[in-house]
C-alpha cells in the first residue's frame, strides 16, 4: 500500500526511526544606518575648549562607536592645529591654537557596522594676548637696568609673532628728570633714569 505523508506524520517501519520537528522561519529585517548629529555650529576663542555634543545621534539598534575629527581651512595661518579630547565619545571637546575657520566631522557606527557622518562649522575667534612687564624694578639713578618682560597669546600659534612696546612714566622724578629706553622693541629692553 502507498500512503502520502502529511506534515506532522511520524514515519514508522523497518529501519525507520523519526520524530516530528518544529521549524521556525524568521523574516529577514535589513539594518537601517544610524544618523549622525554633530550638534553645532560651534564658536570658541583660540586657546579655549568647547564641548562637542553627539547625543542627538540615533540608530534603530545601538550606536557602537563615535569618532570626531577636524579639518582647518587653507586660509588659516601655517601651524594652525586643534586638539580633540575624548574623540571616541559622544561628549568630546576641542581647542585650537589659532583663530580661523575649521570644520568638525562626527562619524557614528552602529552594532551592525553601518555608519553615517555629519560635518559642521567651527569658528575660532582671536583672543587678546596678555603682557607681563616683570619687576618690580629698583636701580640707582643714572644706572641702567634690564627690563624682563614677556607676553603670551591664548592661541599658541601666535606667540612667535608677538611684538613689544615699552613706555616709561617718569612723572615721579624731579623737574628735569628723565628716563630713556634703549635697545630694540623686544621683551627685554633696558632703561636709564636720571633725576
Amino acid at each position: 500500500a502507498t500512503s502520502n505523508p502529511q506534515p506532522g506524520d511520524v514515519c514508522n517501519g523497518p529501519g525507520f526511526t523519526s520524530a516530528p520537528i518544529d521549524l521556525v522561519v524568521t523574516e529577514g529585517v535589513s539594518n537601517v544606518a544610524p544618523t549622525a548629529d554633530a550638534g553645532g555650529p560651534y564658536s570658541v576663542a583660540e586657546g579655549s575648549a568647547i564641548a562637542l555634543d553627539a547625543t542627538g545621534s540615533s540608530d534603530d539598534g545601538t550606536i557602537q562607536s563615535y569618532a570626531w575629527t577636524f579639518a582647518d581651512s587653507p586660509s588659516n595661518d601655517a601651524g594652525a592645529n586643534c586638539l580633540i579630547t575624548n574623540a571616541n565619545l559622544a561628549a568630546a571637546s576641542i581647542s585650537c591654537n589659532e583663530d580661523g575657520a575649521y570644520t568638525v566631522t562626527l562619524t557614528v557606527t552602529d552594532d551592525d557596522g553601518a555608519s553615517d557622518d555629519e560635518t559642521v562649522n567651527l569658528t575660532v575667534t582671536n583672543a587678546r594676548p596678555t603682557a607681563n612687564a616683570g619687576g618690580p624694578y629698583s636701580v640707582t639713578e643714572g644706572s641702567t637696568i634690564q627690563l624682563n618682560g614677556s607676553g603670551n597669546d591664548p592661541g599658541d600659534n601666535d606667540d612667535a609673532g608677538l611684538t613689544f612696546a615699552w613706555t616709561v612714566d617718569d612723572s615721579g622724578t624731579d623737574t628735569g628728570g628723565d628716563c630713556t629706553l634703549a635697545g630694540a622693541a623686544t621683551a627685554t629692553r633696558s632703561v636709564t633714569c636720571t633725576d
